[in-house]
Order: structure tokens, then sequence, then C-alpha cells
């Protein structure tokens, strides 16, 4: 894994399998085990006790905070799964065009052990067809989400205080809140 990973939520934690072990970054969301919800049959307290367990060190130094984050990609196919653990989460999900995502993701890949191959044009075809299982999945799960907003990359770049305050806004949301 590359060291600039090894702290990533995803990977800190044991109770779901990280990307890595559903296909990786470009696949994930082909992988029906990547789309948990709050069906999943590790939708329990338990494994709610055993996440923040796992994250605390991570989180030395905010104990009471009103919001802590937990930014892994895949976890806009944990949302609903993430809700069912902590009900009154709060879910910002930041999305970006298909295209760029499909280049950079071509990019990481190339220069994590992927060689040429990942950044050739079939693989930023197939990494932009990930994108587009993934944000389907997303789009279906939304209905199910209670405290969730959706921000465009592109739009909150080109002028960040546009969006309303949306980061601010999911911040400020009174209860301590899950930010996924």
């Amino acid at each position: 894994m590359p060291e600039e990973l090894e702290q990533e939520g995803q990977h800190v934690q044991r109770v779901y399998p990280v990307d890595d072990a559903l296909g990786g970054p470009g696949a994930f969301a082909h992988n029906p085990l990547a789309h948990m919800t709050e069906r999943h049959p590790l939708a329990t307290a338990a494994s709610a006790a055993r996440l923040e367990a796992d994250w605390a060190p991570h989180w030395r130094g905010v104990e009471g905070a009103k919001v802590r984050l937990e930014k892994s990609p895949a976890n806009m196919l944990r949302a609903r799964f993430l809700q069912a653990l902590w009900p009154n989460s709060y879910h910002l999900i930041i999305v970006r065009h298909p295209v760029a995502v499909a280049f950079a993701t071509a990019a990481w890949a190339a220069r994590h052990g992927g060689g040429k191959r990942a950044a050739s044009a079939a693989s930023v075809v197939e990494f932009a067809r990930h994108w587009l299982r993934a944000h389907d999945l997303l789009l279906a799960d939304l209905s199910s989400l209670t405290n969730v907003r959706i921000v465009r990359l592109e739009e909150f770049a080109a002028e960040p205080r546009a969006d309303g305050g949306a980061g601010r806004t999911v911040l400020e949301g009174g209860n301590r809140g899950w930010m996924c």
C-alpha cells in the first residue's frame, strides 16, 4: 500500500473490506461487496463500536468534538451503511467530472505499480466506467440518506463561497456529526 494511504480511515479499521480488497482504485464499484447499506450484516452497534475504537487513535485530541471526518473515496458506496451506524451522521459528497477522475486515477495507478498500461487509453475508459458505476449506485442511494449534500469540485474550486457554505453547513449541523 502506498505510504500516503496508510493513515486513510479505511486502512486503519477492521470492520469492512478496504478498496484494494474490492478491486482497488478505479475498480471497486464493480464489486457488489463494495456497496454497503443499512441491510448489510455489519450494520450493527458492535461494528460502530469497533470502528470508533479503530479510529480513536487517529482522533486523539478531538474527543468530544462535534465533527469527525473520514474521507475514504469508497464511502460514497457506504453512506447508507455509515448512516445506519451513526443515524445523525452527515455526508458531504464531493464529485468531480468523470474524465478528470479517470485521468487522475490513471496517473495515480501508473505511479503506484500499474505501469504504463495504467495510463493507456483503454484504462482511462475503464476508470471512467468505474466512475459512472459508482455514481449510479450513489444516485440510487440518495433517497435513503437523511443528511447529504453533494458539491461539484469544479464549481467549488472556481468559486468556493458560491456553494452557500456547504461544508460549513454540514460541519455546523447540530448533533455530533460524522461526515463521510
